[in-house]
């Protein structure tokens, strides 16, 4: 078999099949300590964070899932560290936009950081 697979719990190798969930979803709300946060959802690039004190995102401002390691034979690092949006499972995107959404409530509630010099 070529291509990308997934092993199953019972052995049995199946084709890796694209979740779709969230795709056709702008924003969703998420119960956090009882509180429901916004998690605005990019369809290319998955859930939105805010800056601290609750600024708009920036066009880097995503929850990314990191890549498992891969030796390299010249022990150079890989070019792409973090998966992309629409290699996570239903699994990883559930916990993402769940993370992107305690990160949302953690900085809405942080003060902007002042500098002082």
């Amino acid at each position: 078999m070529t291509g990308s697979h997934m092993v199953m719990g019972t052995g049995e190798v199946r084709v890796f099949s694209r979740s779709t969930l969230y795709d056709d979803v702008r924003s969703v709300m998420i119960d956090i300590d009882g509180q429901q946060v916004e998690v605005q959802i990019d369809r290319e690039e998955g859930p939105r964070v805010v800056k601290i004190g609750g600024g708009a995102p920036g066009p880097n401002d995503f929850v990314k899932i990191p890549k498992p390691f891969k030796s390299h034979l010249d022990m150079s690092a890989p070019n792409n560290l973090t998966k992309s949006w629409g290699c996570y499972t239903s699994t990883e995107r559930k916990q993402a936009v769940y993370m992107a959404a305690k990160i949302n409530k953690s900085r809405m509630a942080a003060p902007l950081a002042r500098i002082t010099y």
